[in-house]
């Protein structure tokens, strides 16, 4: 006969310390990012990695940068793993897109630029360093709702999730074929 099972046997629902650390340390390149792309766009090859075309492109780009600052501020001050937990995954899928659009476009880079060194390191322990803690703060989920959650309806969630794979499927197309995506986009 199993035991049954107690409040204290449920998962903290806490962020590590370690976790906290990474969100620290994240934080202001994330700000700096937004406020070079967003704030000052046309200037984006001297004072970022490289130069976005069109301008819009640049704010664009910023103003994800900011999502980024937000998720890990709250991941930094929060009491709380779940509220933050499902931001993790897509850092990680957007952090290996940088780092593949990177290599991929090395002969444009220039390597002495400063900011652009800092963007490769950056993005060189991204992509392996936010799956690492997220799978080391995962544990803590206890995966029940909490006062005042809500539960996503199933169909809204599998709506989502066919909306997600479809986007995935494009982006994977565009850039496989980018001579494509351009066609359909202009």
């Amino acid at each position: 006969m199993q035991p049954t099972p107690t409040a204290a046997d449920q998962p903290a629902d806490r962020i590590l310390t370690e976790t906290r650390v990474v969100a620290a340390l994240v934080i202001p390149f994330l700000v700096l990012a937004f406020l070079i792309l967003y704030l000052y766009p046309q200037e984006s090859g001297r004072r970022f990695a490289w130069q976005f075309r069109p301008d819009l492109m640049a704010m664009y780009v910023g103003a994800g940068y900011l999502g980024g600052a937000y998720l890990f501020g709250h991941t930094l001050f929060g009491r709380v793993w779940h509220r933050v937990t499902n931001g993790f995954l897509p850092v990680t899928a957007f952090a290996t897109s940088m780092l593949l659009v990177t290599l991929l476009h090395w002969d444009q880079m220039d390597i002495r630029h400063f900011p652009f060194q800092l963007w490769l390191i950056l993005y060189a322990v991204t992509p392996v360093l936010v799956p690492v803690i997220w799978l080391r703060n995962r544990p803590q989920d206890p995966r029940l709702l909490a006062a005042g959650d809500k539960r996503v309806p199933r169909l809204s969630r599998l709506s989502m999730g066919a909306i997600g794979l479809i986007f995935v499927a494009l982006a994977v197309a565009g850039f496989l074929f980018p001579n494509w995506l351009i066609d359909v986009w202009v």
